[in-house]
């Protein structure tokens, strides 16, 4: 029994030192796109200026979408490094369906977001719309 308990307890310490290494990490990946943000804004405005103002909403809502993304899935990671949803929702299978579809949630938006970009920004114009 002994042994049994060790091991759970070896378990529980490593799910909590790596769901705080990636919620540090997935944090760390945030700050670098909201800082990769301000500098494309910022040069887009000095350099551009007027020019290219579809474009610059058009990545605007791109570098948004995955901030947003990246700044949910650290909070999730550290949800569930906390075990705020064990404490929260008590049903398991409600549990179990937010932890394993969230992250396919944030996925599908970013790589939506890339899709809706490249499509309105590589599609070959009809007449009427030139």
């Amino acid at each position: 029994m002994t042994m049994l308990s060790t091991i759970k307890a070896i378990l529980n310490e490593w799910h909590s030192t790596a769901g705080m290494t990636s919620g540090i990490l997935l944090g760390i990946c945030s700050l670098g796109l909201i800082i990769a943000y301000c500098v494309l804004i910022h040069n887009i405005k000095k350099y551009f200026g007027q020019q290219m103002e579809t474009e610059m909403r058009r990545l605007k809502i791109l570098f948004a979408t995955f901030i947003i993304s990246y700044f949910l899935r650290t909070f999730y990671q550290i949800g569930l490094t906390q075990q705020l949803f064990s404490n929260l929702i008590h049903q398991m299978i409600i549990r179990w369906f937010i932890i394993n579809s969230l992250p396919l949630i944030w996925d599908i938006c970013s790589i939506l977001s890339i899709l809706v970009f490249h499509y309105k920004s590589f599609r070959i114009l009809s007449e009427d719309e030139k």
